[in-house]
């Protein structure tokens, strides 16, 4: 996900994860919609939330200027907020990438909120991650604890702005060997420097 190539600081839209947003679809050939930008886009859906977008910190690689760096500010599990201080996703910075579709956080961040996972995942047999995935530490037998209707901790992430964001289940559990085993969608990144990663999932 690169950034646009102007002036303007962008704003991320998280219309399409709440009930009401500025576009409406027609419902047939011969029907009309409609599509709203800036203020009257704002003015028409009350429901709408947004986040800024960061200057990318000095002194990061060029290719760091593509990515959207976004001001992540907690996590929380379950509704319970990790005990974890905003400064750690701020330092060298958090961006959002389409390519990953693991998650990466500063060490201190990901240690709270796997404690916190599996807490809330007792239920849950764990298993050792697959061989391809090291990088992943937390997995699970779906069959043991539900299968396919297994009932997940509510995972969110809070941006300033009083933004916060629900993950979708697919966006907290990577699901392999015919969907009956997953791990948490979730690293520590591999080095304090490296910015953390918000991935696609």
């Amino acid at each position: 996900m690169e950034r646009p190539r102007t002036g303007i600081t962008p704003l991320i839209d998280i219309s399409s994860l709440l009930p009401k947003n500025n576009c409406s679809a027609p419902a047939g050939e011969h029907t009309q919609g409609s599509l709203l930008f800036g203020e009257k886009a704002i003015s028409a859906s009350p429901l709408l939330k947004f986040t800024r977008i960061l200057n990318p910190p000095s002194g990061l690689w060029l290719e760091s200027t593509k990515y959207y760096f976004v001001e992540l500010i907690g996590i929380s599990v379950a509704k319970k907020r990790l005990n974890v201080s905003s400064s750690l996703f701020a330092s060298p910075g958090t961006i959002l990438d389409s390519g990953p579709v693991v998650t990466r956080l500063p060490t201190a961040a990901y240690e709270a909120l796997r404690t916190a996972f599996q807490q809330e995942m007792l239920h849950c047999p764990s298993i050792p991650p697959p061989p391809p995935e090291k990088l992943l530490d937390t997995c699970y037998n779906l069959e043991g604890c539900g299968g396919r209707n297994i009932t997940l901790p509510e995972i969110a992430l809070h941006f300033v702005g009083e933004v916060d964001v629900s993950l979708h289940p697919s966006g907290i559990l990577w699901v392999y060997e015919g969907r009956t085993q997953a791990c948490l969608a979730f690293t520590g990144k591999s080095h304090p420097s490296h910015v953390a990663i918000i991935g696609n999932r």
